[in-house]
This record gives structure tokens, sequence and C-alpha cells, in this order.
């Protein structure tokens, strides 16, 4: 039985010049050998390239196979112009056309039509025909009968087929029979890249995925070239040259990955990568994907030496415990040859325990981070964080720390510590001014929430044995310049001799800001906040007052806040908003708290009246039988 043979569904498509193109998606069965001896359907070397003898070709009793970039049937086309089927067809997608022809004994090939029962041509333009046609160029059927037969059969199949592909029929037997096809299976693929992270530093490490895909249908049918080309900031260039091979199948995939390691010349830019692969498809092409962008700014650590952090803490005048989180970055510096050498991982820490009530990200207890660490893993930088893990009963022991244990969640029902209680202000309480030369003792704002600036005429120097304390719940505060308290050498007049000699300054207020040129500040910070909604902060880099808005890089900004701050002494506040970027290019802190021990000296001397602290003592007990 003669057939046609297809890999994939045929379709209609009416080119503009009113020919029915026919879209056939595979080749044609071979039919059997007719009778020898007529010089029909020879193939010879003419341009289908068949090499059948007799009365067929290698593709079947009357079809030929022609690439769209060649001439097409040496003899021409019965209406229509071979350039316009070529151009259809490489259109489509296809790189080959099938044609019915018969040839002439001067081996033209010539297309034919078929319409109903009748088998059509246009006469040869020279030489003598071993068929016979009437005057309207319908065949007779003259030739031998197997090849008669042959090409009904075949014409017949073809028929039937474009019937199942166009009900309706429309076309077959007005035009020229000649169906687009494609050696070259459809397929395309899609590309991606994406960076590890939105956001890196100078001295980190970037590393990009470049995925690609054949989308399909089909396999691949060449070998595709993928890499990588910077876009965004990053000077032109590209790299990678990866290979997808040929054959990979629809759904297949592979990927591969470049980095970049952050200059520091590279801080508030955009720096991008995308995947581009070609061929893109069968048909060629290149396919591009979007880029994959990372913004260069800093990652700002926080140290806080000498003292637990604790979280979720309500002030006695601010009701219950908050639900708090801790949430840091940690950074990979120093990466070299894109291996990363021991103790490269740095971020926020502190030097004792941790309690949250809600979650802890990236901020590491018992001074993970000091030095640099080896791991990035939260087990590694949590073993003095607390938190509740499941367990599956009471008598159960807690299971250790694994990579999806939650650290935090530490409910707590205490208060902070009431200082202002300690320091009760009245009517007769002095108001605080920053030029009084030797301040001491307690101070309040005037008309209650005026607002106080220490430091406005540059450092304030607390001397030996002073003492201030700024206790104005309902006025902000205003650190202008550094406060420094005395630290005399041990072999100086100046030296303390006891503990009343220690200075401190104790600051209470409604919101605490700190200016950017402060690099430091020896005093106690208490943002207790009042009544006011969003009140109680402690600004580290009083910029703006919106806290909702991420610092960007610019100088009023994170340019005007790349001072380290340490603070040296409590710190209280309903919201701690940690606005400095020091340090981030250097792996040091942009800010430390430091809770020396001078603070618990001081506060001790105030509840002694002996001036000393003792402690050692023995105590005698009676004997025990």
């Amino acid at each position: 039985m003669i057939s046609v043979m297809h890999r994939r569904r045929w379709e209609v498509y009416a080119a503009s010049f009113g020919v029915v193109v026919l879209v056939l998606g595979g080749l044609f069965a071979l039919a059997p050998k007719a009778q020898a001896g007529s010089a029909w359907g020879d193939s010879g070397a003419t341009s289908g390239g068949g090499s059948g003898t007799g009365y067929y070709t290698s593709h079947g009793f009357g079809w030929e196979l022609f690439d769209t970039s060649s001439g097409g049937p040496s003899g021409g086309f019965k209406t229509g112009n071979w350039g316009n089927i070529s151009a259809t067809c490489s259109g489509l997608g296809d790189n080959r056309v099938w044609v019915h022809v018969v040839r002439n004994t001067s081996g033209q090939e010539k297309s034919f039509t078929y319409q109903g029962a009748s088998y059509n041509r246009d006469r040869p333009t020279s030489g003598l025909d071993p068929y016979d046609y009437n005057s309207s160029g319908a065949y007779i059927g003259k030739g031998p009968a197997a090849y008669n037969q042959s090409v009904i059969n075949i014409v017949s199949v073809v028929h039937g087929h474009y019937l199942e592909a166009n009900p309706s029929g429309s076309g077959w037997g007005v035009s020229v029979g000649w169906f687009c096809w494609s050696d070259n299976p459809p397929w395309t693929v899609s590309v991606s890249s994406q960076a590890d992270k939105a956001y890196a530093e100078p001295g980190e490490l970037i590393t990009w995925t470049h995925k690609i895909t054949n989308n399909g249908p089909s396999k691949t049918n060449k070998s595709i070239t993928y890499q990588y080309q910077n876009t965004g900031n990053l000077p032109a260039g590209s790299g990678g040259n990866w290979t997808f091979g040929s054959g990979s199948g629809s759904g297949a995939s592979s990927t591969q990955t470049s980095t970049y390691v952050v200059a520091a010349s590279d801080f508030g830019k955009q720096i991008c990568r995308l995947t581009s692969a070609s061929p893109g498809a069968n048909t060629g092409g290149t396919a591009t994907s979007a880029s994959s962008c990372v913004t260069i700014g800093k990652k700002p650590k926080v140290q806080i030496h000498g003292s637990d952090l604790i979280l979720g803490r309500a002030f006695s005048n601010g009701g219950g415990s908050q639900l708090s989180s801790a949430n840091t970055s940690i950074s990979q510096l120093n990466p070299q040859g894109g291996a990363n050498p021991p103790n490269n991982v740095f971020g926020s820490w502190v030097e004792y325990g941790i309690f949250a009530t809600k979650t802890i990200t990236g901020l590491g207890s018992g001074s993970a981070f000091a030095g640099g660490s080896k791991s990035s893993s939260t087990c590694s930088y949590s073993t003095l964080t607390f938190f509740n893990a499941a367990t599956t009963s009471s008598s159960i022991p807690a299971p250790s720390c694994t990579a999806s244990t939650s650290v935090g969640g530490y409910s707590t029902g205490r208060t902070i510590p009431d200082i202002a209680a300690d320091f009760p202000v009245g009517t007769g309480t002095a108001t605080y001014d920053d030029n009084i030369a030797t301040p001491q003792g307690l101070y309040t704002s005037d008309a209650s929430a005026d607002p106080i600036t220490v430091g406005a005429g540059g450092t304030k120097n607390i001397a030996k044995g002073e003492w201030v304390v700024i206790n104005a719940p309902n006025a902000d505060v205003t650190i202008a310049n550094d406060i420094i308290y005395a630290n005399p050498a041990s072999n100086s007049s100046d030296a303390f001799h006891s503990i009343y000699d220690i200075p401190q300054m104790v600051i209470i207020a409604k919101n605490v800001y700190i200016n950017p040129n402060v690099k430091e500040v020896d005093a106690w910070l208490i943002a207790q906040g009042s009544t006011v909604a969003n009140t109680g902060i402690l600004d580290t880099c009083h910029v703006s007052t919106d806290y909702t808005t991420k610092l960007t890089t610019n100088a009023t900004q994170t340019g005007a806040c790349d001072k380290v701050l340490q603070v040296n002494g409590p710190v209280m506040a309903q919201k701690l908003w940690l606005r400095r970027t020091g340090g981030a290019t250097t792996n040091d802190p942009a800010e430390i708290f430091n809770l020396r021990p001078d603070a618990y000296l001081w506060a001790y001397a105030r509840a002694s009246t002996t001036g000393r602290v003792q402690t050692v003592y023995s105590q005698e007990l009676p004997p025990r039988f």
C-alpha cells in the first residue's frame, strides 16, 4: 500500500499569491518499483536529488524534495512562483519543499496538479513526451499500466490526508501540488539567569546560575552554545561558552555558574548578567534571558560587648511584652579565585546570650563572628541563643540544633528596668542647659516637652566625679557631638581613687537621636517613649524621621552615616534603628554597644554609703554535727 508518513500534525496555510500550502511533517514511503524501461521519474542527477531508476524516485512516484535555497523544479511550476514558495516555507520554519513532478524527455521536472480523478500538467516546452495528454492538458493514460495506477494511488492517498487536515477541501486541485516540509525538526530553547543574592557588598562573591532548557517539541539537532553576558554597570563582556548538545530531548536542561568578586568601585551600582544561547531555535536566531541584577551597597554589622541582647521586653509604662525579631545579614568576604578562605564569614554578634520573643536570623551569640567564622550555619553561630525547641513529649530532651531549627520564640513576662523611677523629676528639677560648664546632678527639659541638645557646641566632656542625669520622658534628646568620660592615667594627679570619682551620664527621653558625625557616646541611652505612638526610638544616625524607607547610597544618607559609632553604656529602647553604614568594606562593625564595668561601679556607688566595693568577704558559721 502506498502511504504518506508524517511526524507532526498537518496544517493548511494560504499564501499571499493564492496557493494552498499543506505543511507535511514526514517522509513519503517508497512505492514498489514498477515496470522498467520508461524514462519517466528517473531522478538521475536532477535537482530533486533522488536516486531511483525506472518509473519512480527515492521519494515515491512523482515526488521530489527540494531545498528552499535551491532553484526548484527545473521545468518550473504550473502556477505560482518558486521564490514565493521558498519564502513561504522558510517563514514557517521549514527548509524543504515536496513537489509532485514528472519529467519530459529532456529531463526537465514539471509540476502537476490533481483535480478529482484527473491528473493535469503543463505540456513540456521542448522534446518529446512519452505520454499523451489532451488539448486541455488532461492525462489520458497511455503510459505503462503499473505507473498509471501508482500515480493514481499516491495522489489519492495524499489527497485523503489533505481532506483530513482541511475538511472543506478548498484549494486542492486548484493550484500546484506542493508541500512545505522540514528535516530540521522544530524546537526552541529558553534561557535564564539567577543571582544568588539581591544585595552584595565590596569583597563579596556573587554567583549566577545560567540555565538552558529545550522547549521541544523535538530533540535538538544542533549543538548550542550558551554563555553569560555582562549588563548593568559591569563592563561589556561575555564568557562561559558552554555547550548544550545536539540530541537533547524536549524538557532537557543544563546549568552552569559564573562568579564575580565585588570591587570597592562597584559601591552604589547595579551589576547584572544575562544568559544567551545560539542558535535559539531549529531555525536559528539567539535566545536571551532577562538580566539578573545585584545591587551593590553595604551590609553593616553591629557588635554588642559585655552584655546580653534581650528583645521583646516592654518598659513598665509600655504594656506587656512585644513580638520582637532580630534580623541581620551575613557576609562571606575576601574570596580568593572563587574559593573562600578560612574565617571569611562575618556578621553581627553579641558577646553573650540572645533572647527574643520572635525570630533571630543572622545574629550570632557567644561572640560567634568575632574575627570571622568558617561557617554561616545557624547552629554554628547560635551557641548562646535561646529558643523553644519542639519535643515529642515533656520527658524527652529538646533535640540538638539542626539546619531547620528556628531560634528565638523565647517568651518573657519581665519588663525593662525602670531607671527613670530612680531619678524622679518635679517642679523644682533644674532645666538642662548645654552651656553649663560643669553640670552635676538631675535635670529635665523646659516646659516638659521641649527638645534638648547635648554637645551642641562640640564634644561633651564629663569630668572626674561628675554625673549628669537628664530625665525628660516627654522630650526628644539629640546628641550633636561626642560624649566623652574623663579617663586619666593611673599615675596622674587626676587618677580615680574611689568609685565616686567615676563620671557618668544618663539620658532618659521620649526619643534619642544621634547625629551622623558622632563617633563615641559615653552614656546610658534610654528611649522609653511616651503615650504618643511611634516613640521610644533610638536612632544611631539621624538623617531622617522616615524609618520605613531603606537608606539609599547617596551623600545625605549612607554617605553621611559611614562613621563607626561606639556607645559605652546600657541601652534601652522601644525601637532601635541601626542606621550606621561604616565598616562595611573593612569587616568592622558599624555600631558597637559596649556595656563596660564603669556603669555597674557607678550604680553601685550611688547605692553605697561606704564608697568601697567589697568583692571578697568571710563569715564564720557554727559547726555542723
